[in-house]
């Protein structure tokens, strides 16, 4: 019952900040640029500083191979990142 409590502030504050946006018309790209920049948002501060939430990316390994990408990587804070904004990560560090 806390949690339950706890998530749905955080519906509430995402609901408000997507109204607040106003891209209620929007396309479903930027609607979705819209809700991963609030998740980062709301999810970041909860990891404590131990673990991160970039705005997508793709994971590779040791061979070289790669995922598609995805729009939410979490990931150890300290782990390389190569490029700055939708980088790669490694999978090691996901």
């Amino acid at each position: 019952m806390v949690f339950t409590s706890k998530f749905q502030e955080i519906v509430e504050i995402l609901d408000s900040k997507f109204r607040a946006s106003g891209k209620l018309g929007a396309n479903a790209a930027d609607k979705g640029e819209l809700c991963e920049c609030f998740l980062k948002d709301a999810i970041g501060p909860m990891l404590e500083g131990s673990l991160k939430v970039f705005r997508g990316g793709s994971i590779v390994d040791y061979t070289g191979r790669q995922s598609r990408q995805l729009d939410f990587v979490v990931c150890s804070s300290r782990a390389p990142r190569v490029f700055l904004d939708k980088g790669l990560y490694p999978v090691e560090s996901v």
